[in-house]
């Protein structure tokens, strides 16, 4: 969905007809084509979409997250997160040449930027924000490599790539809302592991045999009019029986009984053959069903123009396989983001004396630490909750864990990221910081 100006025009004043000020900024996540951000105002959330470019362009206000099957994480993901997590939205507008949006958001008491440009199919960003360490404004290009000593806070930093007067700004366009456009990525992503026949197939597949049960199973009453007939010689050579089509190969009584009851006994096997591919038909539709409710999105996640890669010396993150890998002021994380990702973690990157925790009584990602010269103190066990929380989209500020030696583990066979587990401990940990904030604190140097 590429918006015209005048549709981003409309979706922007739908979004300033429900805001007043400011609303705090939530949540950050992205699909593989849309970047979704939570804000929160007085007695409910919304959330502010921004196409990733290559044929999703533009901005949406939506009433639901992304849901976690679709969740895609890559560095233009992390860079936002780092700086419009936990500050304040204070507007969102466009510019009156191009389409060019800018976020204008509150961190640190100053008023920070966030713009964003729609050019040739690519997406373009800039970021004229407060650096709290060094106590001066610095402005972050996509298309540059490094930080800009040069102040770029207007649209007009988008110039020297093609800003310009668009010559038609009326023009009508049909409005799609974001539900209908992430329920088509949803299918899009499902049907990548789609195999065999499709959905629509197998329910059509299903509706025939049913009909072709229903008929051949009428045979009982081909059963009852041979047994009440005396003289079979006397039918016509065509005939139909309680919806059988017949044709006697013969003129005589006896040999045209046998016809009948031969057709009854093939009657009969084709009520098993039928019983049996309905079964199969319907364990196929189980299982594909299963499989889409279960599906990792493996669509390309789309990227914006960037001249460097995001790097940071005291956040690392690397996605290995299925799980994501973390690096925290020397202490090492993985959480797996599937069910594979969790046997895969616990295999290839975990140790014998690694930490393993879990959620009690909740459905939670896998996290394994490695401690090194580290102690699991309570600062330690609010990161892991608050890590914990995070990756399972949830805004509890309480959480259980459950933890235990990696060599207390043992996989469950068949079951994928299932594990039987002993010596294990319990702690209830009260969250005072979100994931993203203490991520902050620790890239300023503060501690938890």
């Amino acid at each position: 969905m590429i918006q015209t100006y005048n549709t981003i025009s409309q979706e922007i004043q739908s979004f300033r007809n429900i805001f007043t000020d400011y609303a705090q900024i939530q949540k950050i996540y992205s699909s593989s084509q849309f970047i979704s951000i939570q804000i929160r105002l007085p007695g409910k959330s919304f959330f502010l979409y921004l196409g990733r470019g290559h044929g999703f362009e533009g901005f949406w206000l939506g009433e639901k997250q992304v849901e976690s099957a679709l969740r895609k994480r890559d560095q233009f993901l992390e860079y936002l997160r780092r700086y419009l997590s936990a500050s304040v939205l204070l507007g969102v507008d466009l510019d009156d040449k191009d389409r060019v949006l800018k976020i204008s958001y509150g961190r640190f008491g100053q008023t920070n930027k966030l713009f964003l440009f729609y050019k040739g199919r690519e997406l373009y960003f800039a970021n004229y924000y407060f650096d709290e360490k060094d106590k001066r404004f610095k402005t972050f290009l996509s298309w540059h490599k490094g930080v800009q000593e040069e102040k770029y806070d207007d649209f007009n930093v988008f110039d020297s790539i093609g800003r310009k007067e668009i010559p038609d700004k009326t023009k009508v366009q049909k409005r799609i809302p974001i539900e209908k456009l992430l329920k088509n990525e949803k299918e899009k992503a499902q049907g990548l592991l789609s195999s065999g026949k499709s959905k629509k197939f197998l329910v059509r597949k299903k509706k025939n045999i049913d009909s072709d049960i229903t008929k051949v199973s009428q045979w009982p009453k081909l059963v009852s009019f041979i047994e009440q007939t005396e003289d079979f010689a006397k039918l016509e050579r065509k005939i139909a029986i309680h919806g059988f089509k017949l044709k006697f190969k013969s003129p005589e009584h006896y040999k045209r009984q046998d016809e009948l009851y031969l057709k009854v006994k093939k009657l009969k096997k084709a009520q098993k053959i039928l019983a049996l591919r309905l079964s199969d038909t319907i364990d196929t539709l189980e299982k594909q069903k299963q499989r889409q409710e279960n599906f990792e999105n493996n669509l390309k996640t789309i990227k914006p123009i960037w001249a460097q890669s995001f790097k940071t010396e005291e956040l690392v993150i690397k996605k290995e396989k299925g799980y994501v890998l973390h690096e925290l002021k020397g202490l090492k994380l993985a959480i797996g983001q599937s069910a594979v990702a969790n046997d895969q973690m616990r295999k290839e990157w975990a140790k014998k004396e690694d930490i393993w925790f879990h959620a009690v009584g909740d459905k939670s990602p896998h996290i394994i630490v490695k401690l090194g010269d580290q102690n699991l103190d309570m600062e330690f066990f609010k990161i892991i909750a608050s890590m914990m929380v995070h990756y399972m989209g949830s805004d509890s500020r309480e959480i259980n864990l459950m933890y235990t030696s990696v060599k207390n583990l043992k996989g469950v066979k068949g079951a994928a990221g299932s594990v039987t587990f002993k010596k294990e401990k319990y702690i209830n940990v009260i969250i005072e910081k979100n994931w993203n904030s203490i991520i902050t604190d620790y890239q300023h140097g503060n501690r938890f």
